[in-house]
């Protein structure tokens, strides 16, 4: 005996059905018409985005409704419009997420270009290689500028990133290098600073003018060099006519001394002033120090001795020997 199976299927008010999708396909249309409008306001003075917006709009374009014959006989035609409007409306959507996106990373990219542009007239009297290298990210960022996609605001969002990224990166190393710099010639003027206190110490009445001038000089220098390094957009020097000045007032100090005491004395002084500046005030071995200035210009340890003890007695150096 076989069993009859009876299949019910619920009957559709077609009233209902067509009120159903009428409203939603009037929700969708309406909110579809906005997100439209929304994108137009806001990117049409954008001159980056403007016709990449008109763009898609063109392309990118909402499923037309069907024949007014057709709604009055069946829903199932607006049913598909409904679909396909959804469609539409997640592709319009993703599209408005990747403007927003790419509004944004445009926004920050032409303030890193700022940046690197203050970076570039900085680092051009430092290092030639890291201007070409600053040079070559801007005419990168103008050509991506000037040629962005109409099609594909994810990929040109994801190009202008990658480009952030290497003027971050190139940035950070520059600053680096910046301050490598200021730090050597803070060095080279601490040096001739200590060098110079020295001279002054047996120098001639009529000679201390000079030395007096040179040491203002110094200190000029020295608050400039400062002050850069906290602020290096605020206050541009030129390193190479730094370097250039403070290279002159050591050989104007080096001539100074070769009046004053022989030619391995200077050099012993050359030393005792760099491993001076170096310590910055600490302690040192005695026995360490004379194998240094020894081994530093080949001279003998005794000969080494017998110079720390003219200097010292010349009153060019002070030597404080701490017995334990």
């Amino acid at each position: 005996m076989s069993e009859k199976i009876v299949s019910t299927v619920e009957k559709v008010d077609p009233l209902e059905f067509l009120a159903e999708k009428a409203n939603t396909v009037i929700r969708l249309r309406k909110r579809t018409e906005n997100l439209i409008k929304l994108i137009e306001e806001r990117y049409k003075e954008d001159q980056n985005l403007s016709k990449l917006v008109e763009n898609i709009l063109n392309t990118v374009t909402p499923p037309e409704p069907p024949p007014e014959k057709d709604i009055l006989y069946t829903g199932y035609n607006i049913a598909s419009y409904e679909t396909k409007l959804n469609s539409y409306l997640k592709t319009l959507t993703k599209y408005t997420m990747a403007l927003e996106e790419l509004s944004q990373n445009l926004n920050e990219l032409k303030e890193k270009l700022q940046h690197l542009q203050e970076w570039n007239a900085i680092i051009q009297n430092i290092d030639p290689y890291f201007l070409l290298e600053g040079s070559k990210l801007l005419n990168r960022a103008n050509k991506i500028l000037d040629e962005l996609s109409l099609e594909d605001p994810v990929n040109s969002s994801n190009e202008i990133k990658m480009l952030s990224s290497s003027i971050d990166r190139h940035l950070r190393l520059v600053k680096k290098i910046f301050v490598k710099r200021i730090n050597e010639l803070l060095g080279e003027i601490g040096e001739l600073d200590t060098l110079l206190s020295k001279v002054c110490l047996f120098a001639k009445i009529e000679e201390r003018p000079e030395l007096d001038k040179m040491r203002e000089r110094i200190g000029s220098i020295r608050k400039l060099l400062e002050n850069a390094k906290m602020n290096p957009r605020d206050c541009p020097i030129n390193f190479s006519s730094i370097k250039k000045e403070i290279m002159q007032m050591k050989e104007q100090v080096k001539n100074f001394l070769k009046s004053k005491i022989s030619e391995k004395e200077e050099r012993v002084l050359a030393t005792i002033s760099r491993t001076s500046h170096v310590l910055d005030k600490r302690k040192i071995g005695f026995s360490y120090l004379v194998e240094l200035i020894s081994k530093e210009n080949g001279i003998p340890i005794s000969e080494t001795l017998d110079l720390l003890y003219k200097l010292e007695k010349k009153k060019v150096i002070k030597l404080y020997i701490s017995l334990q």
